[in-house]
């Protein structure tokens, strides 16, 4: 039998929050932990997870620093998914991540407030 492009599933947006922990073998003081969100496409939850999974074992390799001798400057640990959520076919305009604070002190209305950038 077949399979045509019809049988397969659509693919839908996910977001997915990382969880690794930073440290380094030169500095046994130096621990982190980083989350950090990612967003892709998946066909469902399950594949979601692998994905999800795949992303953060990637990305640990990728963003590893190691000098000469293969001493890790910073690495990486992917530790787990935190939360995976599926946002839908459409990703323009969708909330992927928010956070309610009691941190209220320097906060001010200023709607043309320049944002920071980090890439």
């Amino acid at each position: 039998m077949n399979s045509t492009r019809q049988d397969a599933p659509e693919e839908e947006w996910f977001s997915a929050l990382l969880v690794f922990l930073v440290d380094s073998a030169k500095d046994p003081d130096f621990h982190k932990c980083l989350r950090s969100l990612v967003v892709f496409k998946s066909t469902g939850f399950d594949d979601a997870t692998n994905k999800a999974r795949e992303i953060g074992t990637q990305r640990a390799v990728a963003e590893s620093i190691r000098d000469k001798e293969g001493v890790a400057e910073v690495e990486l640990t992917f530790c787990y998914v935190e939360t995976l959520d599926a946002i839908g076919p459409e990703i323009v305009g969708q909330e992927v991540w928010s956070a309610l604070s009691d941190a209220v002190e320097d906060i001010r209305v200023d709607p043309l407030r320049v944002p920071s950038q980090t890439i």
